[in-house]
């Protein structure tokens, strides 16, 4: 019982860092210097490199989150501007009709329904324009603030040329393989893991040094 008692105490003590030590005496006075701490010394320095490897990767995976949320907000930037096109050429082609229909009822070739109908549609048209650029203009508002400039004022961007723009696809295989190599998340997953397992075998061994102290 007193040797359980005795690790159990050694054990609490490995948890603030004050692993059972074997001592000899010192040349120089005291009361001694370590012999044997369970490789606690080394194992922590190793341990502190792997969590201070996993942050590192915690800070790529931060500032890799935001160049994707800033690609994202930038191509639907692009989004709503080629919907505002389309609108404005909508409407437009909507004038041409009703001027048509204006033309035709001043001769006679169409009734007065057909002329409202065409005003009718112009006003819907007129309207999903005028929506379409409120929403670019969010749009254009939400990237501004994200790129944290001071006004979205005269905000514009630059449509990239898709003409010469060549796309190579990648095999599911190599963008696995090169994910588990660069993405930060996995990496920071994998120096955690690795810390656990130096963190195990530390407690291994500061078992081990509480066995030989009690020798």
């Amino acid at each position: 019982s007193h040797f359980f008692f005795f690790c159990s105490l050694s054990w609490q003590y490995s948890r603030v860092m004050m692993s059972r030590q074997v001592l000899v005496p010192s040349s120089h006075g005291g009361i001694g210097v370590p012999l044997f701490t369970g490789m606690q010394i080394p194992n922590n320095i190793a341990l502190s490199k792997l969590n201070l490897k996993a942050a590192t990767e915690d800070l790529a995976k931060a500032k890799e989150d935001i160049s994707i949320q800033v690609a994202s907000y930038f191509l639907q930037v692009l989004f709503n501007e080629e919907l505002v096109k389309i609108a404005r050429n909508q409407v437009a082609l909507s004038q041409e009709q009703l001027d048509r229909k204006v033309a035709f009822f001043k001769n006679g070739k169409a009734s007065e329904a057909e002329v409202l109908e065409a005003k009718s549609r112009l006003a819907q048209d007129q309207l999903s324009l005028v929506q379409a650029e409120n929403n670019h203009q969010l749009a254009l508002l939400d990237l501004s603030q994200l790129l944290e400039l001071p006004s979205p004022e005269g905000f514009q961007i630059n449509v990239p040329d898709i003409d010469n723009f060549s796309v190579h696809l990648t095999l599911p295989e190599e963008v696995y393989a090169q994910a588990m190599m660069n993405k930060p998340a996995i990496k920071a997953a994998q120096y955690r893991l690795q810390a656990r397992t130096t963190s195990i075998w530390g407690v291994s061994m500061r078992m081990l040094s509480c066995l030989m102290g009690a020798i």
